[in-house]
């Protein structure tokens, strides 16, 4: 009798479970309204996030083949729409910006920033008004013409001098790439930077680089899409808001000080209309803050000025961070590709002076390997989210308010339709017969996003980008130390994509 009613019991569990199921099931169907784009069912409750596997931007890729240029599915309980190439990219985030220009809840930064952040803010006259206000102070400190220069020589001198101190010696890129990266931005945003030994800045860059690994990670990842996570007790995303607190802080002391500084300025001159280009990005905001109705227009204080610069911080270092990481892995296992770029920077440049925004011009080869190693690490393989901001019709689909949208850059980069040999690192694909650089296949590179939340900072990072390249090149041989194997060209897979861990050794060119 107690055998029977246990197994009795046990039918009647397993009853119990299948309506459970059934009922997560109907409820799942009920919440996909009609008219999505078609894509995978997924499993109830997780979705396809349990087919994706380590690399979910090549998982998508290959469903794309499938279902199309725009497909839905579920990251969890959210529903994405999932848009794949050119046209599909265009229509979207270009031609219907207004209805695509939206981010969607990011947790852990709406954790951080609370409602301050610029990076994670819905779109609409305040965010506007920052990224004109962003993009005219960019212009008048001429982040893409020789002015900048003139801004970046101290900190380009000083990476290629500590780079020449370490010729010779096997050595892991990736601290002094991160360091010089990170003074490039405090340039931009204070018109100073720091020593490389300074132990408050190490203190900072330590933070930013620990805020990046969780951002990048697959945990950073299941709490884009399950964002109930944030709220469990993970000694990771406690480290995280303490991390994001110290920044703050030392952000806020600048902005502080700086204040200080301009009211007693404006106590002395108070045409302050009348003054010359503001000197960096802090001058240029706290100018606006001194403009009343500018200010009231946008609420624009000096805390929120922190919040900002955490973004470009965090955006900003370690964009141009990691591409500097992969353009010298692949410089270093392409020595034919070093030989051009010698070649063409000694018969146009020199070596009597360091390269300028203006020799950009007449460097399409120079061009060509930015542009290549933009399309062939796509270490942003599925760009910054968006959403939509109402309801919205693509391709005949009907995408309602309020759903996630990602961009397929990784398919973009790599589809062997689209490219010939998509793995193989090869810049001259980007340059005519003649050595000119081919325009359209440029524009084939969607490296800062498209429509109102493209990269605001792009000409300064392309100019600081190509900075960076020719000086190194400039001066440099890299090659993989002896007797150690090639390094990797697989990526640590992520949110955002790294190179794993290498080593390179470095000669002077003027020590051969």
């Amino acid at each position: 009798m107690v055998q029977c009613s246990m197994i009795e019991e046990g039918a009647n569990f397993l009853l119990l479970c299948a309506i459970f199921a059934m009922s997560i099931y109907l409820l799942w169907q009920h919440f996909n309204p009609p008219g999505l784009p078609p894509g995978p069912s997924g499993v109830p409750g997780l979705g396809v996030l349990p087919s994706l596997g380590p690399t979910p931007y090549k998982a998508l890729m290959e469903l794309s083949k499938t279902y199309g240029d725009v497909m839905s599915l579920r990251l969890g309980p959210t529903l994405v729409v999932v848009l794949t190439g050119r046209r599909a990219m265009t229509e979207a985030l270009v031609k219907k910006a207004d209805f695509f220009s939206d981010r969607p809840p990011m947790p852990l930064l709406n954790l951080v920033h609370k409602g301050r952040g610029l990076m994670v803010a819905k779109y609409g006259p305040k965010v506007h008004g920052f990224r004109t206000l962003l993009l005219g102070t960019f212009r008048r400190l001429g982040v893409s013409t020789p002015r900048l220069d003139g801004l970046l020589r101290p900190e380009l001198e000083a990476l290629v001098d500590a780079v020449h101190r370490q010729a010779g010696q096997p050595t892991d890129p990736k601290a002094l790439l991160n360091v010089s990266a990170s003074n490039m931005i405090c340039i931009l945003a204070f018109g100073k930077r720091f020593d490389y030994d300074d132990t408050q800045f190490q203190n900072f860059l330590g933070k930013l680089n620990n805020i990046f690994e969780i951002s990048s990670s697959p945990l950073g990842f299941l709490m884009l899409h399950i964002p109930a996570i944030v709220n469990l007790p993970i000694s990771a995303i406690r480290d995280t808001m303490s991390d994001c607190k110290f920044m703050l802080d030392f952000l806020r002391e600048i902005v502080d000080e700086r204040w200080l500084a301009l009211e007693a300025r404006r106590r002395r001159d108070p045409n302050i209309a009348d003054w010359e280009d503001p000197s960096d990005l802090l001058d240029g905001y706290l100018r606006t803050i001194v403009c009343e109705d500018v200010a009231t227009e946008m609420s624009l204080s000096n805390e929120d000025i922190a919040h900002h610069f955490l973004d470009l911080f965090t955006a900003g270092t370690e964009s141009v961070s990691h591409f500097l990481q992969w353009e010298l892995l692949y410089l270093t296992t392409h020595p034919e590709v070093q030989a051009k770029a010698h070649e063409e920077l000694d018969r146009v440049v020199g070596r009597d002076r360091l390269p300028s925004v203006s020799d950009r011009p007449n460097l399409p080869y120079m061009r060509a390997i930015i542009d290549e190693v933009h399309r062939v690490s796509s270490f942003s393989p599925l760009g910054i989210p968006r959403m939509t901001a109402d309801i919205v019709d693509i391709d005949g689909y009907i995408i309602p308010k309020d759903t996630m949208v990602l961009s397929s850059v990784w398919d973009l980069h790599k589809d062997p339709d689209k490219w010939e040999n998509p793995d193989t690192f090869d810049p001259s694909r980007f340059l005519f017969s003649n050595g000119q650089v081919n325009e359209s296949k440029l524009r084939q590179i969607q490296a800062f996003g498209l429509g109102f939340r493209s990269c605001v900072g792009r000409q300064f990072a392309e100019s600081s980008i190509f900075l960076y390249t020719a000086s190194l090149l400039q001066r440099f041989f890299f090659k993989s130390p002896e007797g150690v194997a090639p390094p990797s060209l697989v990526e640590d897979p992520g949110v955002f994509l790294t190179p794993k861990p290498f080593k390179v050794c470095v000669i002077r060119r003027d020590s051969k």
